[in-house]
């Protein structure tokens, strides 16, 4: 019998079911009830997809003898497969107690234990499956999943790195692994997973390029280009490497040459989305916003379910002013990943652009739950301010973001001192005297001095969004700030301006937040120069920080006040206010300089690029923010000169009247 038994399984292996049933079924007539047979004779049956039968046959063989482990075990597996775990699972135990040594139960009990979510029990299940057959492919891959399941992803690494140095197949599930983990967003684990492959098998162009997208998803783009070039290096003409390459180009800074392997990229493959994602980025960085629009309704053509994508497609409608469009596009995104909150603020953003201000005040709340999110400049261990009465003051205002937007939103301090008794601001340290002399608050503090608050607090941006109310309904007096009158007439006297017209200048914001939407709003000094051909016009640079060192080189620097120097040395808020007051006009870039001056009520004229910050619109030349702020707008994208030119003509019509006033504010020392 035993010689006709192997015959049996030597054809259910090479899958001749039909001879195995046949040679199986002749046992079974000879012999009788033999629970060997019957086992065999119910995997035939399961092969052919008749469970109802195998289970039967697995019984019967329990009935002819009620230890048989591997009758056991195989009807536990397919009790799991029909997910009747719980079945299952006292089969299997029953099995590992009578075949301990047998590998193929313990794999299967652990399954099981998975599907049971008994995420110890089960490894520790597998776990013995591999001690006893280490290159149990089934028990690697459960004990993987598992791990994966419970965020040990290294853990997974380290498992199957060990599996494949004994069994080099295996280097293909750490592959799938490292795959599967940059799928889910876990970058450093798909890292650490390709990072293995290489060190133990080798180099090919796929591993380097899957590493160079992880390592860019982990903002590493120095390491990807290191691995995307080596990845082009063994295989040149690799759309996706070259499309990897063009980001970390433009991620190092170096928008111009991240052109380059996008179009290669769209060469040896015209319809490949990630190069055409790529590209737009780089044209956004060079300042060409409808290309990049172009660019990614191609993109988006070919992936249209793709929710990033939607999202960078809203933010390029949005910068070429096409904003109905970029609505659609954020609620399309939105809708696909309503937990995404990057897409919910920058959603807020457009809606405010718009004019959609409600709505707008509701979706920025999301700045805070970003992958990098906003950061108040303090953040108390009291609960938070919703709204409603104040019973235990002061109310803290908690500054965010730049200096610019704290300056714009301290102007609503007295109105909710009128609703709370009792206001105190927080700010960054540069505003803190200035915005103290304004007496707009009761206290103004700095972060540390704010850190030991416990009343109730509220983000400075979202007033509105607490009262339920836009700004229309929160009206703000302005000038808020004021400057003391003997600060001013101690810089005038400093700088002995004469009876000539003052123009203060400034032409660059902060570089670290000049990302994004607000990308390209700076100028160079130099395009300023046109502005210099009035003899009676003396410059005063207020640029402070990033972009000061231009003046060293700028074509028209004996123009500047001869106390420039002066003036660069002082670096308080409280001074450059007090410098503006001395001005005729201030001409300046979006940057905090712009919020002083339009705060202080001075005449200050601002320079905006196209697709500007939301606060400013998309048309006009004057802001409901500052009353006596005039608005210069690029026409087209990057287009400063245009825009000088325009400064230039208006500068001409405006200049008797500006030495009219001067000559009416102002007396020759």
């Amino acid at each position: 019998m035993s010689a006709d038994l192997s015959e049996a399984r030597s054809a259910l292996n090479r899958g001749d079911l039909d001879q195995a049933q046949a040679l199986l079924e002749q046992l079974l007539n000879q012999h009788g009830e033999d629970a060997d047979v019957l086992e065999r004779l119910a995997i035939v049956q399961c092969r052919r997809g008749d469970l109802a039968s195998g289970e039967a046959l697995l019984e019967r063989a329990l009935n002819a003898q009620p230890d048989h482990g591997a009758s056991l075990n195989s009807l536990g597996a397919l009790l799991q497969n029909q997910g009747r775990l719980e079945q299952a699972r006292t089969m299997l135990e029953r099995a590992v107690v009578l075949q301990p040594d047998a590998a193929e139960s313990w794999c299967n009990l652990g399954i099981v234990l998975q599907g049971l979510k008994q995420s110890g029990p089960a490894l520790e299940a597998l776990g013995r499956a591999l001690q006893l057959q280490p290159g149990h492919s089934l028990a690697l891959r459960a004990s993987v999943h598992v791990l994966q399941r419970q965020g040990r992803a290294v853990e997974a690494i380290t498992l199957l790195q060990a599996a494949a140095a004994a069994d080099p197949a295996q280097w293909n599930e750490l592959v799938d692994l490292g795959n599967a983990l940059y799928l889910a967003g876990q970058y450093r684990s798909a890292s650490k997973a390709y990072e293995a492959v290489l060190a133990g098998s080798g180099e090919t162009a796929e591993l380097l390029a899957n590493l160079g997208a992880a390592q860019l998803a982990l903002e590493q783009p120095q390491l990807a280009l290191a691995s995307v070039e080596r990845a082009l290096q063994l295989q040149p003409a690799y759309a996706a490497a070259l499309a990897n390459l063009s980001v970390a180009l433009r991620l190092l800074g170096r928008p111009a040459e991240a052109l380059v392997p996008c179009d290669q990229a769209l060469a040896l493959r015209p319809d490949f989305a990630p190069a055409l994602i790529a590209r737009a980025q780089a044209l956004r960085e060079l300042q060409r916003p409808e290309e990049a629009l172009a660019a990614l309704v191609r993109a988006h053509a070919l992936q249209p379910d793709d929710p990033a994508l939607l999202a960078d497609l809203a933010l390029a409608f949005q910068e070429s002013g096409r904003l109905v469009e970029a609505l659609d596009c954020f609620e399309a995104a939105v809708a696909a990943q309503p937990d995404k909150a990057e897409i919910r603020a920058n959603r807020g953003i457009c809606r405010l652009l718009a004019s959609g201000l409600r709505q707008g005040w509701d979706d920025y709340e999301a700045r805070f739950q970003r992958r990098l999110p906003v950061l108040p400049q303090v953040r108390p261990a009291s609960p938070r301010w919703r709204g409603g009465p104040v019973t235990a003051g002061p109310l803290l205002l908690v500054g965010e973001q730049g200096l610019g937007d704290m300056l714009q939103f301290v102007r609503y301090a007295p109105s909710l001192r009128a609703l709370a008794g009792s206001v105190a601001l927080c700010l960054g340290e540069p505003l803190v005297d200035l915005v103290a002399a304004a007496g707009i608050a009761d206290f103004v503090w700095t972060p540390e001095q704010a850190a030991e608050h416990r009343g109730p607090w509220l983000p400075l941006l979202s007033v509105f969004q607490a009262l339920g109310t836009n700004p229309e309904a929160l009206p703000a007096a302005v000038p808020y700030l004021q400057v003391p009158l003997e600060l001013i007439e101690s810089w005038r006297q400093r700088l002995n301006r004469g009876s000539g017209l003052v123009i203060g200048l400034g032409w660059q914001g902060n570089p670290e937040a000049e990302t994004g939407a607000v990308r390209g709003r700076s100028l160079p000094l130099a395009l300023l120069e046109p502005l210099s051909h009035w003899p009676q016009v003396q410059f005063l640079s207020l640029q402070k920080g990033p972009g000061a060192e231009q003046l060293a080189s700028c074509p028209f620097r004996e123009r500047f006040c001869p106390a420039q120097e002066q003036v660069d040395a002082a670096w308080s808020f409280l001074d450059t206010a007090a410098l503006a007051s001395c001005c005729d006009l201030i001409i300046s870039s979006d940057s905090a300089l712009a919020h002083l001056c339009g705060a202080l009520g001075l005449p200050v004229w601002l320079l905006l690029k196209q697709g500007p910050d939301w606060r400013w619109g998309l048309d006009g030349d004057s802001s409901p923010w500052y009353p006596s702020m005039r608005l210069f707008r690029q026409r087209r994208a990057g287009d400063w000169p245009e825009v000088i030119e325009r400064l230039v003509a208006e500068l001409t019509r405006q200049l008797p009247h500006l030495e009219e006033l001067n000559a009416s504010r102002w007396q020759p020392l």
